[in-house]
């Protein structure tokens, strides 16, 4: 991904965002050292790296969680079983995401202002206190970096 990341940068793009699901990098120490390494390297400021922790699948829980929660999922299974008490049937496969417009879907069921500001407090939280290891997500991040691009009407 880094690589694919470099290309793009190369290509003159305003921006790369990298999504990274950190159960893989916690639990692969080589590709915990590289990706530390290359985050902080100069060729990559123009590539927003944007994390969850244990996976992407917290950001959706995220918009349905109705109070906030430090809880911390060791892993995807158990936090996909959580996710699926408000997305009934969803599985991480091609197959789910060929059939479900996923955007529709958390828009109509869930609350993006609830995941956004949870994301945000986590993330706090996490920087705070880094040694707790609570499950956190960064993409509102990227969805701030939207807004502000977007041209004012």
């Amino acid at each position: 991904m880094l690589k694919l990341a470099e290309k793009y940068v190369n290509e003159a793009y305003d921006y790369v965002v990298c999504l990274i699901d950190m159960d893989r990098i916690m639990t692969n120490p080589t590709e915990s050292k590289k990706y530390y390494e290359r985050k902080k390297g100069r060729k990559f400021r123009r590539v927003i790296f944007v994390e969850t922790n244990p996976c992407t699948e917290f950001w959706f829980l995220l918009h349905f969680l109705p109070n906030f929660s430090e809880k911390r999922y060791q892993n995807q299974t158990q936090l996909i079983r959580d996710l699926q008490k408000y997305m009934p049937g969803y599985e991480k496969t091609k197959h789910y995401f060929k059939r479900t417009d996923l955007f529709c879907y958390l828009n109509q069921h869930g609350d993006i202002n609830r995941a956004m500001q949870n994301a945000e407090q986590l993330c706090e939280k996490n920087k705070e206190n880094p040694e707790d290891e609570i499950s956190y997500s960064e993409i509102y991040k990227v969805i701030n970096l939207i807004n502000e691009l977007q041209p004012m009407v």
